[in-house]
């Protein structure tokens, strides 16, 4: 029998007991049990997929569900197999998921870029309804940031939606002889989400506020100059008041993935995410901060910068 494919997000069993998440698999199988049955013809394998699966690390609960799910999938007595799906592929969390078993056959998707983000849409709709210049904005905004086919979806959606709320209900069932979507928009849907900056922003730890906060404004005031990690580093450290040597590049790699997977920070010109660059690589790259993400700045603007402590960190950056 062919097998069948469940999606599950991990993100929504951060707060379920073992137990109960256990349960609510399950019941997501359709399954009592995932005892291989005696008579082949009736069994077929339960591939489970689990998006944001490094989310199950760092709690004993979730842990102890993952190790769970993994005895499971190694057990050739039971029907289940699993396929973890993860933003970042080599952080301290996903190198801990090799410890069940998980990780061992990596596929790295590199995030889209803006011609490619704008085939997807022609090949589905054309250009009849959202005018190409419309959707090249788009995609030029979500590949200066995460690269993330679904972002860029979700905006074009948006920007669809914008245009509907304003035309005439004769116009929009009648046939179109020009797109209707334009790239006022685009634009439009594009300053809507700024609201979602801001809310992961407020989101963020301390660390990796200032570490935004400092990367951006570093960026900003040396243009187009190479920087390093290790200056970025030992700048917010100073900011955070603290020596330098508190937090290893291990560690402040962490928090650069972090921030590189929320899609708040970038490196210009960068052939490999963070996540796929070992600790000493990064160390010693020159970089150069993503200058093409204004909604970000406007967004620490509307937020970080309107407390005192962030708004003297960031005069310190000015100073240098």
């Amino acid at each position: 029998a062919p097998p069948r494919y469940h999606y599950l997000n991990c993100s929504h069993l951060q707060n379920f007991s073992t137990k109960d998440a256990i349960e609510k698999i399950m019941k997501e199988l359709g399954k009592t049990t995932l005892d291989r049955p005696n008579d082949e013809a009736h069994g077929y394998a339960m591939i489970l997929i689990l998006d944001e699966v490094d989310t199950l690390v760092g709690s004993k609960g979730t842990e102890d569900l993952l190790k769970k799910l993994s005895s499971w999938a190694q057990d050739e007595s039971k029907l289940l197999s699993l396929i973890g799906i993860s933003n970042a592929v080599n952080n301290p969390k996903t190198t801990r998921l090799l410890e069940y078993g998980m990780g061992g056959d990596k596929l790295v998707f590199s995030r889209y870029r803006k011609d490619e983000l704008v085939k997807i849409t022609e090949s589905k709709i054309g250009f009849s309804v959202v005018d190409k210049k419309a959707l090249e904005f788009i995609a030029a905004k979500v590949a200066a940031s995460s690269g993330d086919a679904r972002r860029f979806l979700e905006l074009v959606v948006l920007a669809i939606q914008s245009c509907r709320r304003k035309l005439p209900v004769k116009t929009t069932d009648s046939p179109l002889t020009k797109p209707v979507v334009t790239i006022r928009e685009a634009m439009m849907a594009v300053r809507e989400t700024n609201t979602k900056y801001k809310d992961i922003i407020s989101s963020l730890t301390t660390i990796e506020k200032i570490t935004l906060c400092t990367g951006v404004h570093l960026a900003r005031k040396f243009g187009g100059k190479e920087l390093t990690v290790t200056l970025l580093r030992n700048l917010v450290m100073e900011c955070y008041g603290t020596e330098s040597d508190d937090m290893s590049l291990e560690d402040f790699k962490g928090v650069l993935e972090r921030l590189e997977d929320t899609g708040l920070f970038l490196i210009a010109g960068a052939k490999r995410k963070i996540s796929s660059m070992g600790v000493m690589d990064l160390s010693r790259c020159p970089f150069k901060l993503d200058l093409q993400l204004e909604d970000v700045e406007s967004a620490i603007e509307d937020t970080l910068l309107q407390q005192g402590f962030y708004q003297r960190m960031v005069d310190r950056v000015k100073s240098l």
